[in-house]
């Protein structure tokens, strides 16, 4: 049996003597632009919107290739979604009931526009619209198939940590948009440290939050039951959470898995009321009391002494200027976490090796046989032949070596943690010192940077132009030269791929560290200056903020 806090379908929820938490958002929204909290006020009308809608967004999220887009498609019943070997999903898909099926793109500036379903790759996908060039907000699916869900709207999102960096930023700037979350853990590598922090980033913006199991049918029933219990303990000791857990597959006999699933959205969707009351409870509540404390803070300034506020700007000043020594001390932490990376991807390098050079030969030895051309056609035949076969084989072992370093990004992150969280409690101390007020922070979340891609190269087939005579060649005669040329290019070509692969995974994983610790630094630098501007509080603001703070305690009700 699935546990789960979320209301049993068809249970009946009686209209509860709530507050109108719409209103109460509206109100928090204006509170925090009078007091300039930016973020605050943005995150206040999102959530106000969400409570006035009569739909609940249900963001598919999950790493790269865990199988969310194939998951979209079994509840659609048709392979609507484009599904590739590459990263696919490139922008925001909505997926929602409608009469007949229909797909809108719904660009960053225009009107919207119909396209036919099968052109939904050329829209949504890395490969037809790389980068995004073509500037497309959304795409927005209709379908008869969702009838039974008529209050959600399934949002198919880019895979965080894939190839492509937006695709991630994409994923997590979506985040204060959802109303309950589907998280894909790929059950062949469960819960690495990319699906623990995913958890963490959506754990602040809903309490609606379903793991869904992926890719069961790699393992039996024993490792099912140990991956889950695996997955179930570490999110409670790691986040708190024990968020119902349901495993799904493609393959036909898992059909009563995703019956599962269907029912807990089903779930969702009965009481989607109830379901975005409690949304908004938890936002009003989060958002309050960051305002509370930021608040307070501006009531000590204007009641204390002209010198305690003067000292208590220095403190602040000082303590932005102490921000870049900290990226610095915490960068030189982060050199031994970087120099294992590159350790760990090397003996992944060698492990490695020796499979990936019998598999990639093994396909060509029965590939060559078939190829009848001229020395330079079979010449430019094996070299796109090569990049073939290599991309294939380089895609799971980067994702191996990625997945490798899951520990040690761990590790390099935990120290930022701390260095943020001992820099605010230092600032909170010199608030207290100075005001005698008790302050607290919200410490930033991390938001890991992506992996870039890793691009396959392959050098000149002969150490002469020889293919520019090919001409003169005789073919036949020489064939079996030439195809045992191609054969031995091969450990070479393997080797000198892995090993640039296992590089500029390293060298990646380094730069998500990095700039990691770059936009944490930039987050704290942002609280001191909210602090700094709340300082600057006179004894004339005093009345405007008692009438906040007491509108701040009435929200909490």
């Amino acid at each position: 049996m699935l546990r789960t806090t979320l209301p049993a379908d068809g249970e009946e929820v009686l209209p509860a003597p709530a507050p109108d938490r719409a209103s109460d958002l509206e109100r928090l929204a204006a509170l925090a632009g009078r007091h300039h909290l930016e973020g605050i006020e943005q995150r206040a009308e999102t959530a106000r919107l969400q409570a006035t809608d009569d739909v609940v967004s249900v963001a598919v999220l999950g790493r790269f290739k865990a199988g969310k887009t194939s998951m979209l498609n079994q509840l659609l019943g048709e392979d609507l979604l484009p599904v590739q070997a590459i990263p696919a999903t490139a922008v925001i898909t909505r997926l929602r009931s409608g009469p007949r099926l229909t797909v809108r793109v719904f660009p960053t500036a225009g009107d919207a526009f119909a396209i036919g379903p099968a052109q939904l790759a050329d829209w949504t996908t890395e490969s037809g619209n790389p980068d995004n060039v073509r500037q497309v907000e959304w795409v927005q699916v209709e379908s008869p198939a969702l009838a039974d869900l008529d209050h959600l709207v399934l949002v198919d999102t880019p895979g965080t940590g894939s190839s492509w960096e937006h695709n991630t930023g994409t994923s997590l700037r979506w985040l204060p948009n959802v109303g309950a979350a589907l998280i894909a853990v790929n059950s062949t590598q469960p819960l690495s440290h990319d699906d623990v922090e995913l958890v963490r980033l959506v754990q602040p913006h809903t309490p609606n939050i379903i793991v869904v199991l992926t890719k069961i049918d790699l393992l039996d029933q024993a490792d099912l039951c140990a991956v889950t219990a695996h997955i179930r303990g570490q999110l409670h000791d790691r986040t708190g959470l024990t968020p119902p857990i349901v495993a799904i597959s493609t393959a036909g006999r898992h059909a009563a898995q995703r019956e599962q699933l269907r029912e807990l959205l089903h779930g969702l969707n009965e009481n989607h009321r109830t379901v975005s009351t409690r949304l908004a409870e938890h936002r009003t509540g989060q958002l309050t009391g960051e305002c509370r404390s930021y608040l307070r803070l501006a009531r000590a300034a204007a009641t204390s002494t002209d010198l305690a506020v003067e000292g208590l700007r220095r403190a602040l000043a000082v303590e932005t200027g102490r921000l870049p020594t900290l990226a610095q001390q915490a960068r030189a932490q982060l050199r031994p976490v970087s120099d294992a990376m590159v350790a760990t991807t090397q003996d992944a390098v060698r492990r490695a090796l020796p499979s990936v050079v019998r598999g990639v030969v093994g396909d060509l030895e029965r590939e060559l046989p078939t190829w009848k051309g001229t020395l330079a056609g079979e010449t430019a035949h094996f070299h796109s032949w090569i990049e073939q076969a290599l991309t294939e084989a380089l895609g799971p072992f980067g994702e191996r070596a990625t997945h490798g370093l899951d520990g040690l990004l761990a590790d390099g992150l935990e120290p930022v943690q701390r260095m943020g969280e001992a820099f605010l409690q230092r600032l909170e101390r010199l608030v207290s010192e100075a005001t005698g007020e008790e302050l607290t922070l919200p410490v930033p979340e991390l938001h890991p940077a992506a992996l870039d891609p890793v691009d396959v190269m392959v050098g000149a087939i002969f150490d002469s132009h020889l293919e520019v005579v090919s001409w003169a060649v005789p073919m036949g005669l020489a064939r079996g030269a030439v195809h045992r040329h191609f054969v031995s290019m091969v450990p070479w070509q393997v080797e000198k791929n892995l090993t640039r692969t296992a590089y500029r995974t390293a060298e990646a994983a380094t730069r998500r560290l990095n700039q990691t610790l770059d936009d944490h630094i930039g987050q704290l630098a942002a609280i001191v200056r909210t602090c700094e501007q709340l300082v600057d509080s006179r004894p004339d603001d005093l009345a405007a903020i008692d009438a906040d703070l007491e509108v701040l305690e009435s929200l909490t009700l």
